[in-house]
């Protein structure tokens, strides 16, 4: 079946669509580093990270495709790489025309800043 994501004030949990078969869950409550505040939205990149915008947090959070954390960056603001209730995430496919190229880019709706950031994880 195909994985769906759901999210709460405290973090992602996976089912399978129609069989509602629990797979996992990861991520608690809080600002610490693996935690999560109100996430929003989840994206996964070709290599299975698991990109999470964070409401409560004002950042995008990364883990690995086990769900175990890898970094987190942005605080709340209005310059660039600063959010304001980020809620939207998607990743760009990658560039076939060069594959040695492993650079992540993706788009990340900042809602109260009235934009979209285009952003790039070096890899």
């Amino acid at each position: 079946g195909t994985q769906t994501p759901h999210w709460g004030s405290s973090g992602i949990n996976a089912e399978y669509g129609t069989s509602g078969q629990f797979v996992s869950t990861f991520g608690t409550f809080g600002s610490d580093h693996g935690q999560m505040s109100y996430p929003s939205s989840v994206a996964m990149d070709a290599s299975g990270t698991v990109l999470v915008t964070e409401y409560g947090n004002d950042r995008i959070s990364i883990f690995d495709s086990f769900g175990r954390f890898k970094l987190c960056f942005g605080e709340e603001g209005n310059d660039l790489g600063q959010f304001l209730s980020p809620n939207g995430v998607s990743v760009c496919p990658q560039d076939s025309n060069n594959p040695r190229n492993r650079n992540v880019k993706f788009y990340v709706c900042d809602a109260w800043n009235h934009r979209l950031q285009m952003l790039e994880m070096i890899v």
